[in-house]
């Protein structure tokens, strides 16, 4: 099937005079991934810690995208959709450090350009980056 590229840019000149003639005013859409990263983790066995306490639910597994998982380096990275999936991630994660190490949850700090929370055995950072 052939690709009409210049009726495609007529047709969207056209919805934008139109949407301008009507007042419609344009909106600026930020997309954006939400990312969280594990990293400098301590455990013996990565794929256990990895498994039983960095995954997310069941449920919720298709609402990321692992981006990196490397035991030699030992680093975990997920990236999300929405702010909300990954707030909701990060604090089940939280959860679950808090109980196998019996701690509270440390403070999150927020840095320059991300959000940090440090484990007795694992760090995490929240950062997001531009698609």
């Amino acid at each position: 099937v052939a690709h009409d590229a210049c009726g495609d840019a007529r047709m969207t000149m056209e919805l934008y005079n139109w949407w301008c003639a009507h007042g419609m005013t344009p909106h600026n859409l930020h997309l954006c991934w939400y990312y969280v990263k594990w990293w400098d983790i301590k455990e013996d066995n990565y794929e256990h810690f990895r498994w039983a306490v960095l995954r997310p639910e069941r449920s919720d597994r298709s609402t990321c995208i692992e981006e990196v998982d490397d035991p030699l380096t030992r680093e975990f990275i997920l990236k999300f959709r929405s702010e909300g999936e990954r707030v909701a991630y990060w604090n089940l994660v939280k959860r679950r450090l808090c109980n196998l190490y019996r701690i509270e949850a440390p403070a999150v700090r927020s840095l320059e350009t991300l959000s940090r929370c440090e484990f007795p055995t694992v760090v995490g950072d929240m950062y997001d980056q531009l698609r």
